[in-house]
């Protein structure tokens, strides 16, 4: 069984550098830089969390440390995923909706989260209680914007294929991560 986690580990870090020479090579970093941020960032953690599996004891990170790498991580991924639907939302709306409708959706999804998030704390929570919290927040809301964006995208005059495309594949992380 561990040969098979051998090859999807170095599969996976495979495919992460391929989308980030795509993007570099395409220079799709200008247009989305926080898809290219959280590009790079996954690589990273992928590389890390490879390691830290197949290094087994020879690996530092055990046990509470790696929990707290996990978590941050993970919390790290979801608020750029957030920021990345927000950038779309942007983009796919007219000029005359785009500032408010965004700031808005945006505030009151960090408001809902916060607030959901504030509840499960208390200085007696573990770290991972509170974490599941807050990345399972930030992923159903991340969801939710995704269906604004799919709203934005379905109901703008110059659709773009790129976009669709992004904000369907967004859509099944945002998704599948929320469940």
């Amino acid at each position: 069984m561990s040969g098979l986690w051998y090859i999807v580990g170095f599969a996976v870090i495979l495919l992460n550098l391929l989308v980030i020479r795509g993007i570099l090579g395409r220079r799709a970093y200008r247009e989305y830089p926080i898809l290219f941020l959280y590009c790079v960032m996954d690589f990273l953690s992928n590389v890390v969390e490879s390691a830290a599996y197949l290094g087994g004891s020879n690996w530092t990170l055990t046990g509470e440390r790696y929990a707290l790498f996990y978590w941050v991580n993970e919390a790290g991924a979801q608020v750029l995923i957030f920021a990345l639907m927000l950038s779309l939302i942007y983009r796919a709306l007219d000029h005359k909706q785009r500032m408010w409708l965004t700031v808005a959706v945006g505030a009151l999804a960090v408001i809902l989260s916060v607030s959901s998030v504030a509840q499960n704390y208390s200085a007696s929570t573990k770290l991972t209680r509170w974490m599941t919290a807050l990345t399972g927040q930030l992923s159903f809301y991340s969801a939710l914007l995704n269906f604004v964006l799919w709203t934005a995208l379905i109901r703008a005059r110059n659709r773009s294929l790129q976009m669709l495309l992004m904000a369907g594949g967004l859509g099944l992380l945002t998704t599948g991560k929320a469940i």
